[in-house]
């Protein structure tokens, strides 16, 4: 996958992914570091919004996780994923 980042450091699916990978990993910074270069290709892609979330949820900052889940759901109404983490968010405060 870093491979492929290299040859094509213009796909933000390929970044989103790349920023996943981290993320499972427990590379928290890395991720969240990916993900904003996969959203600044993209900024309109509901996905990268949503792994931002839980990569900044997973590092704690559920304000910031908040924001991208919301926008996640601001471009997918019904999406269950961001919906979840959302309430999650909401309920814990």
């Amino acid at each position: 996958m870093t491979e492929a980042s290299r040859l094509r450091p213009d796909a933000a699916s390929i970044l989103n992914l790349l920023g996943v990978a981290h993320a499972m990993l427990g590379r928290g910074e890395s991720a969240v570091a990916i993900l904003r270069a996969a959203l600044a290709l993209a900024p309109n892609e509901p996905a990268i919004h949503r792994n931002l979330g839980m990569a900044e949820e997973g590092r704690g900052n559920v304000d910031r996780a908040l924001v991208h889940y919301r926008e996640s759901l601001d471009l997918i109404p019904d999406d269950p994923a961001s919906m979840a983490a959302v309430a999650r968010i909401l309920k814990g405060r």
